[in-house]
């Protein structure tokens, strides 16, 4: 295994450990690990853009897309991007709040709005 890929390991094994470990600290540690979570998201994003990986969504990430996707779906013509957006934040903002970091929310946001766009210019 390469230098890269056992600092990647690494640091995915840190983050897996403070998102196990979530919920069960005072607030202020809490907190903290929500902020060292987002940190190594980051860190490992840009390890393996240094590989040439593509980022993956998650599962709870691939969710929230594909109710940002169905809901555009549903209610074209009538909707734009904003409007599943706020849509679909409005409704479902308790699941994405509590099984979405901030950074996986704005790349949900970012592959979104790329899909979007996609299907104007169809």
């Amino acid at each position: 295994m390469s230098e890269l890929n056992r600092l990647i390991y690494k640091r995915q094994m840190e983050y897996v450990a403070l998102n196990d470990s979530l919920g069960t600290d005072f607030p202020v540690v809490e907190d903290n690990k929500r902020r060292r979570m987002a940190y190594l998201e980051m860190l490992i994003e840009d390890l393996r853009s240094l590989k040439g990986e593509q980022p993956t969504l998650n599962e709870n990430q691939r969710i929230v897309l594909e109710w940002l996707k169905d809901y555009y779906k549903e209610n074209r013509p009538f909707t734009t991007a904003f409007g599943a957006i706020e849509n679909v934040a409005s409704k479902r903002w308790g699941f994405i709040k509590q099984k979405l970091t901030d950074n996986q929310q704005e790349h949900v946001l970012e592959l979104f709005s790329k899909w979007a766009f996609e299907q104007g210019e169809e």
